[in-house]
């Protein structure tokens, strides 16, 4: 018989039942472990009410187990090294779950955090021993397998905690046992963190010592006993290793190893202490800087939890219609500029400026409206305003010349500008984050619906008479029933918003928590048929406000309004700002502009087949033919307008789809890089039919960009100053549209293929503004 080394014979054992007893004795280990480490989140929410737990004594606990951890590391390790493996994960084990039951017992916060760090320092022996343990069982080929398959007893835990909160918290147990003491439901839940440490223990407690501490000990036969235990185990009771011919074991090399038997726990410990080292540092980071930073209190949690039911359903649909009366208000026009020109013999300047008349109402007034959304509440500015907007919109249709209905169109902006900035600011405060980019693309339905019911409605009304009927000199003409028509969606949205609840977040920055409480609580009774009480939250924290008010009572107005203004400008609000700007101003500037004109250049494709420019050349808008005025009677092609909202239908759709995939920077991207291509396409097709798919294609990528775009500001800026930052991009967005316009209008017919490739080279330019969302936002 002969000496055999004992990773020779651990090889030729192989991985029998006693390799199985001691990888499901310490995969439990990890199972307890991983309860206990990331199990103390759960109980921390459950318990915040009755230990009063605010955001620093929240970041106390979660770093009180890896706090001990750093400390009691390295002399654990060492003391594994010293007394062996086996012993120390007992002892360590049944500290530790003693120390975590008695800590569930404890009265008040601060019993409790000293408890749950002395369950840390318990709990380091097992975290740095238990893979040493296990890896000195298995042989050198099987460990990496071994030890990952160990590791899904984390994966495990992190199903097994949220159950059993699932389970006990909704119960809402209080057990009195004197004065207001009681074992309540988050105590119970720590307690349920015990029984795979229990299971785990008992396992060990019937496994022997590792062979290769043995060695390292000098204790060679304790080695081989155990090794021939374990051939028993394995080979069954009548094979020994002296039936194979071992008479003893060794460890060749022991003393020169880089991590030999008596240097592995220590090895561990260190690197286990740097990673402790490294979470400490992290969740003190996060946890002190979440309260002044972050942008989301209770929504990452609450409206997760709250899920999405009937009260939401009602918003998407309210908002949806403020979305479709807002493109109707203002996209709406352009369908009806050639029969307004015709009724008012307008020339093309002036077909320009009534393009742009409610765009520049959009504008003047769009911070204002911002900057009362975030003071006055998102709910109650959508109410003055869509009353306003829709009263000045049918006042605008009896005006008997062109330049009163031009300013009426321009009050009609000013007034709907409340609407377009706010109603996507109040559905996303509704909406968990993970689900805002989704929502915001169904809201982008809406204006491809106001694309199909402006020239779809105007089609069917297009067989009427021009004069529908007369009072006094008053004529009631086909496009003004119209544009009346028009104002179906914003009747019907201002019914909607009049039974929704205000913003709760925008209640938790005023500091009206009980009304936000109240708010938050009425869609839990509404979504899930239960109070939030009864899913363990009492309470909601305010929302510190990001920009300071003191001395804002001396202030007027103006000052008011740049004194809240000007945080945007710093940092680190700053650069976010400008880059999701610069891209809205690009979709503003070639979307939105191009729509408006989109049924005008529409009216002009002549029957031959030529490229887009030659197109408009062959007939231009100064010298069009008697029979192509604007007062032909050949009916207007309406139909074109109802391909564009349709295409805009389409790739809304198509959009959603790609962000169940795609993050949301990298949807943008995608779209960019069409509306590129088909733009590049126009200076080529000849078809009027792949003219009319290229060009609607570059234009709906651009519009249907806008609201994603929107998204991303939401998500950068917090609460207090969501709606001037989205009302100030959309403002300078519509800026662009002003411009872009009344260019279109003015040099599209003799500078054709200029212009053309210009708005490709601009959106060309915004590819490298969308690429750097794929870098800066995690959508």
């Amino acid at each position: 018989m002969g000496e055999a080394n004992v990773d020779d014979v651990l090889d030729m054992l192989g991985f029998g039942r006693m390799q199985l007893c001691i990888f499901f004795g310490c995969a439990a280990q990890q199972w307890y472990v991983a309860n206990e480490q990331f199990g103390i989140a759960l109980v921390i929410v459950a318990a915040r009410c009755e230990f009063d737990i605010d955001e620093h004594r929240m970041v106390w606990l979660v770093n009180s187990a890896f706090a001990a951890q750093v400390c009691a590391s390295h002399y654990l390790g060492y003391k594994s090294d010293e007394i062996g493996r086996r012993k120390m994960l007992l002892i360590c084990s049944m500290m530790s779950i003693l120390t975590s039951f008695i800590s569930a017992l404890m009265p008040d916060f601060w019993s409790f955090l000293v408890l749950r760090f002395i369950m840390g320092i318990c709990l380091t022996g097992i975290v740095i021993t238990q893979l040493t343990y296990m890896s000195e069982f298995t042989k050198i080929s099987l460990r990496p397998k071994v030890i990952n398959f160990a590791c899904y007893a984390i994966g495990i835990s992190m199903i097994y905690v949220p159950v059993s909160a699932m389970v006990l918290l909704p119960l809402r147990i209080h057990l009195k046992i004197w004065g207001n003491y009681g074992i309540s439901s988050w105590r119970l839940l720590l307690m349920t963190n015990l029984p795979p440490g229990l299971i785990a223990w008992t396992i060990i407690y019937c496994m022997p010592e590792s062979p290769k501490y043995y060695l390292s000990v000098d204790k060679p036969q304790k080695a081989f006993e155990v090794l021939d235990k374990c051939c028993r185990y394995n080979k069954g009771k009548d094979v020994t290793l002296r039936s194979l011919n071992i008479g003893s074991v060794s460890q060749p090399g022991l003393r020169s190893d880089t991590a030999s038997a008596d240097k592995k726990s220590k090895a561990v410990a260190l690197a286990m202490m740097c990673g402790r080292i490294g979470i400490l540092a992290a969740n003190l980071l996060v946890g002190y800087s979440l309260n002044w930073n972050c942008f989301v209190t209770f929504n990452a949690f609450v409206l997760a939890m709250l899920g999405f039911g009937r009260i939401q359903f009602l918003m998407v649909f309210a908002c949806g219609m403020s979305g479709l009366y807002t493109t109707n208000e203002v996209m709406g026009i352009s369908s009806m500029l050639v029969s307004i020109g015709c009724d008012f013999s307008m020339t093309k300047n002036d077909l320009s400026l009534m393009a742009s008349a409610a765009f520049l109402g959009l504008v003047v007034s769009s911070h204002y409206w911002g900057y009362q959304a975030d003071s006055t509440g998102r709910r109650k500015i959508m109410l003055y305003s869509l009353s306003l907007t829709m009263t000045s919109s049918i006042i605008s249709l009896s005006m008997p010349n062109f330049y009163m209905m031009l300013i009426w169109r321009f009050i009609t902006g000013l007034f709907v500008s409340g609407v377009s900035v706010t109603f996507i600011t109040y559905l996303m405060e509704f909406t968990p984050i993970k689900n805002r980019p989704r929502m915001v693309n169904v809201m982008t339905y809406s204006y491809a619906l106001g694309g199909i019911y402006v020239p779809l409605l105007a089609h069917a009304l297009e067989p009427l008479n021009q004069t529908l009927f007369s009072v006094q000199s008053f004529d009631m003409l086909r496009y003004r029933f119209n544009m009346m028509l028009n104002t179906i969606p914003g009747i019907c949205a201002l019914i909607s918003m009049c039974i929704l609840p205000p913003s709760p977040q925008f209640m938790l920055l005023k500091g009206e928590t009980d009304l936000a409480y109240q708010i938050l609580n009425r869609l839990c009774v509404s979504n899930r048929g239960q109070d939030l009480q009864s899913l363990g939250v009492d309470r909601l924290n305010p929302i510190r406000p990001t920009i300071s008010m003191a001395g804002m009572q001396e202030y007027n107005f103006f000052q008011r309004l740049v004194h809240d203004t000007v945080p945007l400008f710093n940092n680190p609000y700053l650069k976010p700002f400008l880059h999701v700007t610069v891209i809205l101003c690009c979709f503003f500037f070639v979307g939105t502009s191009l729509t408006l004109w989109f049924m005008e250049m529409r009216q002009r494709f002549p029957a031959s087949d030529l490229i887009l420019c030659d197109m408009i050349h062959s007939r231009t808008f100064t010298n069009a033919s008697d029979e192509d005025s604007l007062c032909s009677t050949k009916p207007l092609d309406y139909l074109g307008g109802v391909g564009l909202g349709c295409s805009v239908l389409i790739i809304c759709f198509a959009i959603t789809i790609m962000l169940f995939f795609l993050p949301r920077s990298l949807v943008l991207l995608c779209n960019a890089t069409i509306s590129v291509i088909c733009g590049l396409m126009l200076n080529i097709l000849t078809s009027k039919t792949a003219i009319f798919i290229a060009i609607v294609t570059f234009i709906a990528m651009c519009t249907c960009s806008i609201p994603l775009a929107s998204s991303v500001m939401v998500d950068v800026v917090p609460t207090g100053m969501r709606g001037k930052a989205v009302s100030l991009s959309y403002m300078f967005g519509r800026i662009g549209v002003i411009i872009s316009t009344n260019i279109i209008g003015n040099l599209m017919s003799s500078h054709c293929h200029i212009l053309l490739n210009g708005y490709v080279l601009i959106t060309t330019g915004k590819l490298q503004s969308v690429r750097w969302l794929t870098i800066y936002i995690c959508s």
